[in-house]
């Protein structure tokens, strides 16, 4: 028998029955095995907990797209790694974690056309805004793609259907010829760095359209649906 196989019955030997360690013998101790991380990504802002329960205390908050590693999981919560050498965790619903980097909030890219259509409704409905004012007429468009009855992925029929953008009958005019900022207000939207509205803001006009207000901004008020 050769050197190899003897050393492997022996340490099978030792770890089957303990009592083959001869008096004042110690087993070499084992590491644990490295624990096996996965990278996700954050689907939306969310909330960092430092107990799996959401009654526990919140740590902190992760906007959307932020490389997490998780290292396991624990009733519908995902433990994230904060300190690899102190084997220290936080714990964020597992629901709020994918695979893949999200375009934006919406999970919805246009395309260069309809980003083309957003710019001059924009411009139409919003030019004359603040920036914040512009950002949010953008979400209020990419809100309404969630909602099938509004026109749901398509930009083109959420913009054109009847009664929900007037301006749409001067979406070829001059007066629609996007400006920089404009351009530039709904790149910011698009692109996933704002989070102004929620999804059931799908309301605007200069007057309050229900009595579910959810903001006034500049010379518009924004309503749930």
């Amino acid at each position: 028998m050769n050197h190899f196989v003897t050393a492997l019955l022996l340490s099978l030997n030792l770890l089957i029955n303990p009592a083959a360690i001869g008096p004042g013998e110690e087993l070499e101790k084992k590491e644990n095995p490295p624990v096996v991380v996965e990278t996700k990504y954050t689907m939306d802002t969310v909330s960092i907990y430092q107990e799996p329960s959401a009654e526990s205390a919140v740590v902190g908050t992760l906007p959307m797209n932020t490389p997490v590693e998780k290292a396991g999981e624990v009733n519908e919560w995902s433990m994230l790694v904060a300190n690899e050498e102190q084997s220290e965790y936080v714990y964020v619903q597992t629901a709020f974690l994918s695979d893949t980097l999200r375009p934006n909030r919406w999970n919805y890219a246009p395309t260069e056309e309809e980003k083309q259509l957003i710019y001059r409704i924009v411009m139409l409905e919003s030019g004359a805004e603040s920036d914040l004012g512009q950002q949010a007429v953008t979400e209020v468009i990419m809100n309404m793609t969630l909602y099938p009855d509004l026109g749901g992925r398509n930009i083109r029929r959420v913009l054109s259907k009847k009664n929900q953008y007037v301006t749409w009958k001067y979406v070829n005019s001059s007066r629609a010829t996007p400006s920089q900022r404009v351009i530039n207000n709904v790149d910011y939207v698009l692109s996933g760095r704002s989070n102004i509205l929620p999804f059931q803001t799908i309301y605007f006009a200069t007057y309050p359209q229900n009595r579910r207000i959810q903001a006034r901004i500049g010379g518009h008020v924004f309503c749930n649906r």
